[in-house]
């Protein structure tokens, strides 16, 4: 289980969140929807263990059933993806992938990530410099590196934006089977077309505060 406990954010005197609370269970896929500026982006950063709340904690519990709050004993169970991409514009699709797996010492070997290229459509920029790419197959190849990390929850912050509608779909199905397999799944999206394809426990942040949406 994933705890987002009474976690509140202030940017000088805009209060940003206000005693959000949420639990996500394993398997478990959550939406979270609301204005522009109602703290998203905010929230799934503090959830990433990237930013640090004013008060309150996110924790989750490990296979002996303690919870973990230090963020470097959280973040190795995280998989996050943001509106930025953080790809190195000078090096190829393939070596970023490469370095990507080298650092989280998931191996060498390409085999894993050529399933997700060919799933996006996007095997054919292997060998292109990041920079030469556009912003949709940037995402698509954010998108699969998250997925190359053993993670117990994804974080995607707007995972579809960018994203043709066939290439939606594939996320759309890739999703459903990370749930499938278990893994809980956190997300924001403006577009309800797209939540609507999928099976969601959907909150809505409004006022610094997540509500259920009924």
């Amino acid at each position: 289980m994933f705890l987002i406990d009474r976690v509140s954010k202030s940017y000088g005197a805009n209060a940003v969140l206000v005693n959000a609370s949420l639990e996500i269970e394993k398997g478990q896929l959550v939406v979270i929807s609301g204005d522009n500026g109602s703290g998203k982006t905010t929230l799934l950063k503090i959830a990433a263990t990237l930013l640090t709340p004013d008060e309150g904690n996110v924790g989750i519990k490990d296979e002996y059933g303690h919870t973990l709050v230090r963020s470097d004993n959280i973040r190795k169970f995280i998989s996050y993806v943001s509106h930025s991409s953080f790809l190195y514009d000078n090096l190829t699709l393939n070596e970023n992938l490469k370095l990507f797996a080298k650092l989280m010492k998931l191996g060498s070997k390409d085999e894993g990530w050529v399933d997700l290229l060919d799933r996006f459509n996007i095997l054919q920029f292997q060998n292109a410099k990041v920079r030469e790419l556009s912003h949709g197959t940037k995402k698509k190849v954010s998108l699969c590196r998250s997925l190359m990390q053993p993670a117990r929850l994804m974080i995607w912050d707007e995972p579809d934006s960018g994203l043709d509608d066939s290439s939606t779909r594939t996320l759309s199905e890739i999703i459903k089977g990370q749930i499938q397999k278990g893994i809980s799944v956190l997300l924001t999206s403006h577009n309800q077309s797209f939540v609507d394809t999928l099976e969601c426990d959907a909150f809505r942040l409004q006022s610094g505060s997540l509500r259920f949406k009924s």
